[in-house]
């Protein structure tokens, strides 16, 4: 059966009208069952009433009758989880830290090169005042 192109109606022999949310009702969507499921999964022992659950978020542990969530398997695969969690966020962390450090490094280099070329640009126009004064002197030995 396929749930996206079942289209169940109520018999033409049983001369009857439907309003959308009777339709809705014979007509479940995935999301509709996947609910009902869950719903059935966690009243646990109770009867016709969704489990009350707390959840101690320290341990992860889910206190209700809701025997899905308190399977020791799937405690220990959210407790895994976490665990991978708090990793990849120190990975990214740390690859954030480094990205940091060498914007800074990048940031200092550009610096000391400014500096750099600054330092030269002055030595240049120190030459350039000094060099008539050298050419008269160097002139003045030349011719004697």
């Amino acid at each position: 059966m396929s749930w996206e192109t079942s289209n169940r109606e109520a018999s033409q022999y049983l001369n009857v009208e439907m309003s959308e949310k009777q339709q809705n009702l014979i007509n479940p969507s995935y999301k509709h069952i996947l609910i009902g499921f869950l719903c059935y999964d966690f009243t646990g022992g109770a009867k016709q009433k969704i489990a009350h659950r707390r959840i101690n978020m320290v341990e992860s542990n889910v206190n209700s009758n809701a025997q899905c969530l308190n399977d020791p398997k799937r405690r220990s695969t959210v407790r895994e989880m976490d665990q991978l969690i708090a990793s990849v966020a120190q990975v990214t962390a740390d690859q954030e830290r480094e990205k940091i450090e060498r914007k800074e490094v990048t940031a200092a280099k550009a610096k000391e090169r400014k500096k750099q070329a600054e330092e030269a640009a002055a030595e240049t126009k120190k030459r350039d005042e000094l060099k008539p004064a050298l050419e008269a002197i160097i002139a003045k030995i030349v011719s004697g």
